[in-house]
This record gives structure tokens, sequence and C-alpha cells, in this order.
């Protein structure tokens, strides 16, 4: 993002690194929502590119999701750093045709529109650690593009259960964004021990 101050001055001090040596970069982990669905698809490609373009040839890094709640976004991720030309597009369509089957075209749909809710976020620069993002229109839209999942996933249990795997990181993100205004509305507690007691089960 060229209008990102912090962006402009880290492409300039690649640029410079870039001509004394090949770059390693370093991901460090600040994010306090592990369980929360990671949707930077395109803006990750973009950001592999980009750093591969000015230098970067080794990457290591702390991851801010896991697999169980972001499958789709580490397994692209791992894919960018063994080609950073991968068609995310692509990608996006053999990942969920080989890992949701029938139930694909609604997945798609669910990841899609969680990446929306980013690049339509409050905040200019929308970071991991805002929840802002996921909005209650956004968390009922989600909900709803899983339903229509189960309800083309027949008794296949595998399939079943992946799908609600992708249900509770949803459930935990409302439970972290209710449990941000407990303080001041306390009514709240029922609706949070109810969401963690589904998460943790």
């Amino acid at each position: 993002d060229g209008t990102c101050e912090i962006n402009r001055k880290g492409m300039e001090r690649l640029a410079a690194w870039s001509k004394l040596a090949p770059i390693a970069i370093y991901g460090y982990l600040d994010y306090r929502y592990m369980e929360s669905p990671g949707c930077y698809f395109h803006s990750d490609a973009d950001f592999y590119r980009t750093v591969h373009r000015k230098g970067v040839r080794f990457v290591s890094d702390e991851w801010d999701t896991t697999h169980l709640a972001s499958p789709l976004l580490l397994n692209l991720r791992a894919r960018l750093l063994w080609d950073v030309n991968t068609k995310v597009d692509d990608f996006i369509d053999g990942f969920t045709r080989l890992v949701y089957g029938p139930a694909a075209s609604a997945v798609k749909d669910f990841f899609l529109d969680l990446e929306r809710a980013v690049e339509q976020a409050p905040s200019k620069h929308v970071s991991f650690n805002d929840l802002g993002k996921f909005t209650p229109e956004v968390l009922k839209r989600a909900h709803l593009h899983l339903d229509q999942a189960e309800q083309v996933a027949g008794a296949e249990e595998s399939l079943l259960a992946r799908l609600a795997r992708l249900r509770i990181s949803l459930k935990y993100t409302e439970v972290c964004k209710l449990s941000e205004r407990v303080e001041k509305e306390p009514e709240l507690y029922v609706d949070v021990g109810r969401l963690k007691t589904e998460v943790d089960s």
C-alpha cells in the first residue's frame, strides 16, 4: 500500500539492502486472535510478489492463525513460497474443490466474502488485530454460506467436520468481540458463556 508510510519506508529499505545481498525476512507474530479466520488471500500474494521483486529470497514466519481456523490462507501461503507467481483465483478454485467437494462453491463464497470484509473494513489500514472487519452483517453472511455448504454436504462426516471447524472460527470471533464489550455491558456475559461453551466443546 503506497499510501502507508510504514510500508513505503520498508520497501525503500528492502531496495537498498538488495543491492548488498539476497534478503531474508522474518514475520513477527503480533496477533491476539489466533482462531479467527485469516482472509488475506490476494493481499498476501501481492506482498510475497512485491518483496520477491525487491530481492527477498528467504522467508521465516510466525503464523498469525492456525491451519484449522484458516486452511485456505496457510495452504496458499505455502504455495506462494514455492511459486510466487501462483494464480490466487485458480488456487482457491482448486483448493475448495479438493477439500470441500460438493460444498466447494458455498465455501469459496465464505472465504471470499470474508476477504471483502477486510477490504471494506472501517479502518484505513486494517490490521490482523482489528476485529471491526467482522461486523454483525459479515458474520451473519458467513454463517449463511456455511449453512448452504452443509445442505449440499450430505452425510459425509469428514466434510461436515471440516465445515463445522470453519464455523467454530466464526464463533470464536464472536466470543472475542463480545468479550471486549462485557465490562460496559455485563448482560452479554450470558451470550459469551454460551458461545465459549460451543467453541470449547
